[in-house]
């Protein structure tokens, strides 16, 4: 890498007390995150406006959310009190393209992050932390602030916890959601191998977006 693109790549994605390679490598890792990767907390373009339509009207039902708006959680309660379905629309995941990201080593050896993502639809900020779990096993914390206008208060903040296993071949990722949204059990993916060649070419790709 050039001078010049070595410049160009930190006025966007600064980083401290990192080597360059440590930097792209710790990057390349936030890429494949869940929510960087494809997350499943997007707004639906077809319906931009969703948070603010309301559940139908009914004498014995209780949406389960605080702000009674639609649609967010997947079950209402009858007049028996048996759990019912409420059809909602599901929003294939998404994948987000990092605008900018600061990176920090600490001293206990631990990554910070934060700086913003985003899709055509909507922008997030993230910050927190990466850690070293293991030989080649590194756990992510994510807290997410989601930035789009017309959204609930319930929906604009959540917590994400990524753990990678990295190995040859390929990368496994296990995923937790916490927010006050829905209930969702773990998730596991098959990633690429985070090759250096891997590496090299997401960085690639964000200096091609710079230089345009």
């Amino acid at each position: 890498m050039t001078n010049e693109n070595e410049m160009l790549l930190e006025s966007r994605f600064p980083s401290f007390d990192l080597e360059p390679g440590e930097r792209n490598f710790y990057l390349s890792l936030l890429a494949l995150t869940k929510e960087v990767e494809s997350s499943t907390r997007v707004v639906d373009p077809s319906r931009p406006l969703a948070s603010f339509e309301t559940l139908p009207d009914s004498e014995h039902s209780i949406f389960i959310d605080e702000d009674d708006s639609w649609p967010i959680f997947s079950s209402i309660f009858s007049e028996k009190g048996k759990k019912q379905s409420v059809p909602k629309k599901k929003v294939a995941p998404t994948p987000f393209e990092m605008v900018t990201m600061v990176l920090r080593k600490n001293e206990n050896g631990t990554i910070s992050f934060n700086g913003a993502i985003g899709n055509n639809i909507e922008s997030k900020w993230i910050d927190g932390l990466i850690e070293k779990i293991g030989k080649r096993k590194y756990n992510i914390t994510t807290n997410v602030y989601r930035l789009y206008e017309h959204l609930r208060d319930s929906e604009k903040m959540y917590r994400v916890e990524d753990d990678f296993c990295l190995l040859d071949d390929k990368t496994l990722r296990e995923t937790r959601y916490y927010d006050h949204i829905r209930f969702e059990l773990p998730s596991e993916a098959e990633l690429p191998a985070l090759t250096p060649e891997l590496q090299d070419e997401f960085v690639d790709g964000l200096l091609m977006k710079l230089e345009k």
